[in-house]
């Protein structure tokens, strides 16, 4: 989904530009929407959110008004320059991040040359 996201909004972008057109998208992350809480809820129980947020760098997974602020920013005339752009809304994982159990104090580095 990631790639044909990206290509779509790039070939669009790029395609409506001439007209004025801006094309941007928001590849979302894990969001509690009532569907997702009672789907959790049947399978994991009633407290699911609160392990499953437990684990995550910011505390807790997204909310439907962290989206709903990323498109009104995208909607605002402070992103009038950006076009193509694909805004990766998954706080639970950034690019490069060693997971919180994967820290520099677990990791297995090569001794030093000296």
């Amino acid at each position: 989904m990631g790639a044909a996201l990206n290509a779509l909004t790039k070939n669009n972008a790029t395609e409506l530009a001439p007209h004025g057109i801006r094309v941007n998208a928001i590849n979302m992350g894990w969001t509690l929407t009532d569907n997702e809480d009672a789907l959790q809820r049947s399978e994991k129980g009633d407290d699911w959110l609160q392990k499953a947020e437990t684990g995550k760098p910011f505390g807790r997974i997204l909310r439907p008004v962290d989206i709903a602020s990323t498109v009104g920013f995208l909607l605002s005339d402070a992103s009038l320059m950006m076009n193509g752009s694909l805004i990766d809304l998954h706080p639970e994982s950034v690019t490069g991040m060693l997971p919180a159990d994967l820290g520099p104090a677990n990791l297995m580095l090569p001794a030093s040359v000296g």
